[in-house]
């Protein structure tokens, strides 16, 4: 697989609820295969490879903004945050359980995936523990990273408009990431998630907090999409591209456009030059037809009803802030 493989497709939303229970909530989109198996989902066997490919574990603290009801409140820089692989990268709390634009969306993407590090990490020190070896983690990406430009639901509109979709380096697997597990091996990955699951570590209790809120935020964008305003400019996005040439089967969605723009890569069959053209091209087009539809979004997103939807939920926000950034103990 290749970085440059981003179809942006959306899944179906996430549901509020532990980890344990339901995985990782959704709207992580292709991001989650583009960065080659970064997470483990909360499942009885974690895969063999490890939650990353390469690399090391890195370990920093973050300072973290809480932003609620329209006031802001900073916290200071924690002294006892431990969050995996974000070197130099603040988080508002606010923002990723409740993102409504590119910035803050990665904001969203960074803090689910470092927590399900960290969770991962416990597993997979648990498996080590038992006499097995697993590959070291990889960092995450930057926030800047172009394999976060392109998506359906939170595309970074001014680069797109000006660079068109990225053209990313492939990431080739390591002949570990096929390796066969032994019986002995796929019994002690079951106990250990077991064990870690179960252990209600500051991890696990900050994973659920994030998804009693990040879940019903799903909700939200969900009931947006389905505006009337959206639906018509996601027509008129439609019509915009046929205009351009794009066959119409293509133009019904962002995402069967997405999915039109991989299949002319794939029939160039990786020849970059041609890639960089398609990408060029296709990206500029993406946002020239589709800038009234992404800007709607995010102002329908960003608005009184988002503003509502942290008041009411402050609490599970404040706790999830004082957990990660405030003293490192559970609510």
């Amino acid at each position: 697989m290749t970085r440059d493989r981003l179809s942006g497709r959306r899944p179906s939303p996430g549901k509020a609820g532990s980890p344990r229970e339901r995985g990782l909530t959704a709207r992580t989109v292709v991001v989650v295969i583009a960065l080659a198996g970064l997470l483990v989902a909360a499942c009885s066997d974690p895969p063999s490879s490890g939650p990353e490919n390469g690399g090391d574990v890195v370990t920093t603290r973050l300072s973290v903004t809480t932003a609620t009801d329209g006031l802001s409140d900073t916290t200071p820089t924690a002294a006892s945050a431990v969050v995996v692989g974000l070197v130099g990268v603040e988080v508002e709390v606010s923002n990723a359980v409740a993102p409504f634009d590119h910035q803050s969306w990665v904001d969203s993407l960074l803090l689910e995936f470092s927590l399900a590090r960290v969770r991962n990490q416990q597993v997979f020190d648990c498996l080590a523990g038992e006499g097995f070896t697993l590959p070291q983690a990889a960092p995450l990406p930057d926030r800047d990273d172009p394999v976060l430009w392109s998506n359906a639901m939170f595309p970074n509109i001014e680069v797109l408009a000006r660079d068109g979709f990225p053209v990313l380096p492939g990431t080739p697997g390591s002949l570990d990431d096929s390796r066969e597990r032994s019986e002995e091996e796929a019994a002690a990955a079951r106990r250990c998630v077991a064990e870690v699951d179960g252990n209600d570590s500051e991890a696990i209790v900050a994973y659920d907090l994030y998804a009693s809120v990040r879940g019903p935020w799903e909700t939200v964008l969900d009931e947006i999409d389905a505006t009337d305003e959206i639906m018509s400019l996601v027509g008129e996005f439609g019509a915009c591209l046929r205009d351009e040439g794009i066959p119409a089967e293509f133009t019904a969605s962002v995402s069967t456009y997405l999915g039109y723009v991989q299949s002319l890569k794939m029939a160039v069959e990786g020849e970059l030059t041609q890639v960089a053209e398609i990408n060029e091209r296709m990206g500029k087009l993406y946002v020239g037809c589709g800038r009234e539809l992404f800007e709607a979004r995010e102002r329908l997103r960003g608005g009184e009803r988002r503003e509502a939807f942290l008041r009411e939920h402050e609490v599970a926000i404040r706790e999830l802030s004082d957990l990660l950034y405030g003293g490192g103990s559970s609510p």
